[in-house]
């Protein structure tokens, strides 16, 4: 599950796109995970924060993270990773990436 949000613009003005993804109440404990993905327009500037299985973060602090995603180049650097798109079809299920195996 999960749903696109609402699009910002850093201060060089480029706009950032961001898709935040869960899998939640109707999963295992075990498979309960949080996914923040990013990118640009053009899709040069894509990542995705990746949070530990069985850890809920609450929404507002996501809230927090796109705030810092776009005003910290750096950060989005830290978390950047080439993406397919359309999204859902390629990170709609639980593990996808190295990381989360």
């Amino acid at each position: 599950m999960g749903g696109l949000e609402k699009p910002r613009r850093d201060k060089n003005g480029k706009r950032l796109n961001f898709y935040y993804w869960y899998a939640g109440a109707l999963s295992e404990p075990s498979r309960n995970a949080q996914r923040l993905f990013f990118w640009d327009d053009a899709m040069d500037d894509c990542g995705a924060v990746l949070f530990l299985p069985g850890k809920t973060v609450p929404y507002s602090r996501i809230k927090s993270l796109i705030e810092k995603l776009v005003a910290d180049q750096d950060l989005r650097k830290r978390h950047r990773r080439e993406l397919q798109f359309p999204l859902e079809k390629h990170y709609s299920k639980y593990p996808v990436f190295p990381e989360e195996i």
